[in-house]
């Protein structure tokens, strides 16, 4: 076996080779050689291994001892997936690592990982338990660590390698309270519960001791033994439920401490561990200046994507309005050519309905002059089917006369094997006879074997009595000779019997063999029988067989006869049709497309019904609204016209003042109504309570305003005032977009009452084109400067919506620009209510 090693040795100063632990893999092995290394082989043929990888422990001890001997590898485990490897040291910890992975393929040396909680090494010189929150503290002495232990959740929290040896320091009050004699060797540590009412005990060999209260003579201790080693250091929670017990091999033994019920302090039910960690003063500062800087660089970043966004959106609206301008070329451009090949397709149509029903009519004739074709050839193969059977007639006579010689040669056969049959069941018959004479004297031999061995055995036990009764009669005079004359009987017997025992089972074996045998027989008896059966069963098979060969040649004549003449008449058919196959394909497939283009007409049709079905209803609430319209015109002007006259009337009162003011009172409760007075008062009052409501709003703004202006010192007194001007050009330019907002809105409501159409939705070009046209269509009354009039409207009113768009995004752009730069001089969030 070739080792093929990839790396030399790490140091020639490590003298120990010495192997300690090895194990096999499918695929290679490992073995630990050397302190802290593991290594790898990896199998590349039959006979021949390559090194692949070296697994090291790089856990290191602070003080001077021997670490090779402490890291030196024990013991090695590989799991049943072969995925895994883990390692025992003489330090109290297991240690895994991955076999296989794209990691393991590029490193050389590989760490080993720590397996679950890492513990101490060595003993526990000190334990500290902390009050305020539910973790103590232990220190190595060996491994020089300081580890952090949770004793609720039993986890390690934390560890800290040091140089230096701590000790834990308590205040033990030196006074004698009373001497107990607890009967135990070497007592080191003693542990007394806050409540004063349990006691635990160390003793020298591990074990823990509970001390019953109260103390009696002789005091009542429960031992209690984990401990390997003896215990170093014990503590008590501050609840007493918990009790913490350390050894000198690194050992940490957390127990419940129950039946304590009585005995514990009673804590607050509002009592809780403390979670909080302590910072110091300049990292609590350090925090709070770089907080400070994100959120002045966010505030500058908001700013700059704020900028950003207004620039893009100016260049993209300037694209917008060119892709439009383009778009609404290109549809017109596209209703030209449609309207152009609507009429050509059209005219296409009416070609090809023309020219199928020319082909309908060549194809008719030709049919018929196919079908007298036909006529014609069949009655000519109809004379040659009458010579054919006439032929038939003769050659079936010939038939019959072979077959009655096939019945002579077939009945000879027969009588052949029926002959052969009967001698071999012959031959079998004697065969069976021969087999029953040979049994019955197997069994006449065996029967007399039998006797003469009960003959033997009875003369045998018979001597054997006498001798024993001689026997008897001298062990009576000597009883030294009896004892082993005994021995011997008693071997003698014993054997005797075995061999007794082994006749009688010869004896049942011949038995069983017989009744083999007659089994045999009776089962043979039964197979000739069967055979005899078969052989029946197959004669009258091969009868009907032979009777369907005989009708099936028959019948294969006749169809061959009658192949022949298809075949010469498809031929002809053949050559006939196929150029004619070819034309009706053609056709077909023209007159398939044409179908498909008549239901792609009829469905256009349909949905032509539907539009001109909802355009007529479209049609009819106009006319219903102008109905409306006219007849509130119509009252309108009897209103004017009875205004008019009694204004008239009133006019010749101008010269008397009383006359003249009541005649207007008169007119004014006639012709306005309480509800329109009320209605005008209102919104008099919603007038000026928006406007006072907006000035107190400035107002607050102001005074805000000057106030921050006397405050802030590091502000520029010129900046300020720019983001001002800039405030109120902005604020200028919203309320005049309002304006502009509710003129649109105004004309865009008047356009959709016109044309009965909201504008809120989107509709396609054919939509539009459809709702012009539904518009274009006025009853006869109307004149025609009604059309241009309601075409203008309705493109008026799409572009009023486009603008309107565009102004509502203004706005929202402006919006936040407005809180975006009002913000570093506010340094809060104010809202611009207009």
């Amino acid at each position: 076996m070739v080792l093929e090693r990839s790396q030399e040795l790490e140091s020639k100063n490590e003298t120990d080779l010495t192997v300690r632990a090895l194990t096999t893999v499918s695929n290679g092995f490992a073995f630990s050689c050397r302190p802290g290394l593991v290594h790898f082989f990896e199998k590349i043929s039959s006979h021949k291994y390559k090194k692949r990888n070296i697994y090291e422990i790089t856990d290191k001890d602070f003080r001077k001892v021997q670490t090779d001997f402490i890291s030196s590898v024990l013991h090695i485990a590989i799991n049943k997936t072969e995925t895994k490897l883990m390692a025992t040291t003489r330090r109290s910890q297991l240690y895994d690592v991955k076999l296989w992975g794209p990691e393991m393929d590029i490193a050389g040396k590989v760490p080993f990982r720590h397996f679950g909680i890492s513990f101490h090494t060595g003993p526990i010189g000190d334990l500290a338990l902390c009050y305020w929150k539910p973790i103590f503290m232990t220190f190595g002495t060996l491994d020089r660590t300081v580890r952090i232990w949770n004793y609720l959740k039993h986890e390690n929290e934390m560890t800290n390698n040091t140089k230096k040896m701590f000790t834990a320091y308590r205040y033990i009050p030196r006074v004698i309270a009373r001497s107990i004699n607890l009967n135990l060797n070497n007592i080191k540590n003693i542990v007394l519960s806050r409540s004063n009412l349990m006691m635990f005990v160390s003793a020298g060999t591990g074990t823990v001791a509970s001390v019953k209260f109260p103390i009696e003579e002789p005091p009542e201790i429960i031992l209690q033994k984990l401990h390997s080693s003896a215990v170093t250091q014990m503590e008590l929670s501050l609840e007493d439920t918990t009790f913490i017990s350390c050894s000198q091999y690194g050992a940490i033994c957390i127990w419940d401490v129950t039946n304590a019920e009585d005995k514990t302090i009673v804590l607050d039910k509002n009592f809780t561990y403390f979670n909080e960690i302590l910072i110091s003063k300049t990292d609590l500062e350090e925090k709070l200046s770089s907080i400070r800087d994100l959120t002045q660089r966010t505030y500058e970043l908001e700013m700059e994507h704020a900028y950003q966004l207004r620039h893009t959106e100016t260049v993209y609206n300037e694209k917008v309005k060119d892709i439009q301008d383009t778009y609404t070329q290109a549809i017109e451009e596209l209703k030209e050519s449609l309207e152009i090949l609507e009429t050509n397709h059209t005219t296409e149509l009416y070609n090809i309905s023309s020219d199928v029903n020319i082909i309908k009519e060549k194809h008719e004739a030709e049919m018929l002059e196919l079908e007298a074709k036909y006529n014609s050839e069949l009655i000519q193969e109809y004379d040659k089917v009458l010579k054919l059977e006439e032929t038939k007639i003769v050659l079936t006579k010939d038939y019959e006369d072979k077959l009655k010689v096939l019945k002579e040669s077939k009945e000879t056969i027969i009588s052949d094997l029926k002959r052969v049959y009967e001698s071999k069941l012959y031959n079998l018959n004697k065969m069976v006879e021969e087999a029953r004479d040979d049994i019955n004297k197997e069994l006449k031999e065996h029967e007399t074997i039998r006797d003469q061995i009960e003959d033997d055995n009875d003369r045998e036990i018979e001597t054997i009595k006498g001798e024993y009764e001689k026997m008897l009669k001298g062990a009576r005079e000597s009883n030294i000779r009896l004892k082993g004359e005994t021995g011997v009987l008693k071997k003698k017997i014993i054997s005797s019997q075995k061999e007794t025992e082994i006749i009688q089972m010869e004896i049942l074996y011949v038995t069983t063999d017989q009744n083999k045998l007659k089994q045999n027989i009776i089962a043979l008896e039964k197979e000739i029988s069967e055979l005899k059966k078969e052989i029946n069963e197959r004669d009258l098979r091969i009868q009907d067989k032979e009777k369907r060969i005989y009708d099936l040649k028959r019948k294969d004549q006749e169809y061959e006869r009658y192949k022949y003449v298809l075949n010469y008449r498809i031929k002809e058919l053949k050559n006939q049709i196929e150029p004619r196959d070819k034309e009706i394909k053609e056709k077909k497939e023209q007159i398939s497309e044409m179908e498909l283009e008549l239901d792609e007409l009829q469905k256009v049709n349909l949905k032509l019904d539907d539009d001109l079905t909802g355009l007529r209803d479209k049609l009819n609430s106009i006319y219903k609204l102008l109905h409306v319209y006219k007849s509130k015109y119509n009252n309108s002007l009897m209103v004017i016209k009875r205004l008019k006259t009694d204004i008239y009337e009133i006019s010749a009162c101008v010269q008397d003042y009383k006359d003249l003011k009541d005649g207007t009172k008169k007119l004014y409760f006639k012709y306005i109504t309480e509800k329109d007075f009320k209605k005008a008062r209102l919104g008099d009052q919603e007038c000026i309570f928006e406007l006072q409501r907006q000035k107190n709003y400035l107002q607050d703004i102001v005074t805000s305003l000057e106030k921050e202006l006397k405050v802030s010192k590091y502000v520029n007194y010129g900046e300020g005032m720019n983001y001002m001007e800039m405030n109120w050009s902005l604020m200028d330019e919203i309320y005049k977009i309002r304006k502009k907002l509710k003129f649109v809105q105004t004309r865009v409501q008047d356009m959709e009452t016109l044309i009965f159409v909201k504008l809120n939705k989107t509709y396609s070009p054919r939509q539009v084109q459809k709702i012009i046209k539904s518009a274009l269509e006025p009853p006869e009354d109307v004149q025609e400067k009604c059309h241009i009039n309601m075409e203008n409207a309705l493109k008026k009113a799409i572009l009023v919506k486009e603008e309107v768009d565009l102004l509502t995004k203004k706005v929202k752009n402006i919006q936040k620009a407005i809180f975006s730069e009002a913000a570093p001089l506010k340094k809060r969030k104010m809202r611009f209510e207009i």
